[in-house]
């Protein structure tokens, strides 16, 4: 039971998380859009430095990493900790 004391319903799970990483707002926003649409629940960095520090805050089930962020940019995000084991 929930702490409102109403029935929770068995058939409602949890979102999936999603963090977008991209440099080019246009893309990013264009794929937030549509995973919103479908029932993901999106973040978005625009750069590597503010990705990895959201997916440590808050990891993430899914990270979708822009692959032509400058190398400095992806690489904490590539040996950053359990979130991104096996990214890259």
């Amino acid at each position: 039971m929930a702490p409102s004391g109403k029935l929770e319903d068995p058939e409602k799970k949890p979102r999936e998380s999603v963090l977008i990483i991209e440099d080019e707002v246009a893309l990013a926003e264009g794929l937030a859009y549509n995973l919103r649409r479908e029932g993901y629940d999106v973040s978005q960095a625009s750069d590597g430095k503010t990705g990895l520090a959201m997916a440590m805050e808050n990891p993430p089930d899914v990270v979708l990493l822009d692959m032509m962020l400058p190398v400095r940019q992806k690489r904490g995000i590539r040996s950053g900790g359990r979130v991104f084991h096996g990214c890259g």
